[in-house]
């Protein structure tokens, strides 16, 4: 099993986070939905000439509060294939103030065709399935955040 974990702090009001992420994800109102993963190639060390991508059928589960935390059940499969990991994990949703909130990602997967796959998976899998989660956390998170926040970080940086 390979574990996956990515964390960010954006401005949002913790409120709002929660319904944005199953917007971001076209789960709004639903639970199941086809989503496509992509991955610059540049994420993965190699010339920037394209992306590796994929459709994957994205299920969300209900959101479970506990305290201030939220958790939202995420697991994401490549239909009609086994020849893809499913991933399963959660969304972790964490007020820090009134107008910013922790977003993390965290999951985990089997590499599938058993010690072939294993052996794979430590060549190259794992650092496929760092930067996919690297790269959806980083989309979630400009559909997450406040407008106005991702102008002024803009700003910040090209000023």
């Amino acid at each position: 099993m390979a574990t996956l974990v990515v964390e960010r702090e954006i401005l949002c009001a913790p409120a709002l986070a929660v319904p944005r992420i199953y917007r971001a994800l076209g789960a709004e109102g639903v639970h199941e939905t086809m989503y496509k993963l992509r991955v610059p190639f540049a994420e993965l060390g190699l010339p920037n000439v394209g992306e590796l991508s994929r459709e994957v059928l994205v299920t969300l589960g209900e959101p479970e509060r506990k305290r201030a935390l939220t958790r939202i059940p995420l697991s994401w499969r490549v239909p009609d294939s086994s020849a893809f990991p499913v991933f399963k994990g959660f969304f972790e949703v964490q007020p820090l103030t009134s107008r910013e909130t922790a977003l993390a990602l965290l999951g985990y997967y089997h590499p599938p065709f058993g010690a072939f796959g294993i052996v794979f998976d430590m060549a190259l899998g794992h650092k496929i399935a760092q930067a996919t989660v690297r790269h959806l956390m980083h989309e979630i998170c400009k559909e997450v955040a406040d407008e106005a926040s991702l102008t002024s970080r803009t700003a910040a940086r090209l000023g």
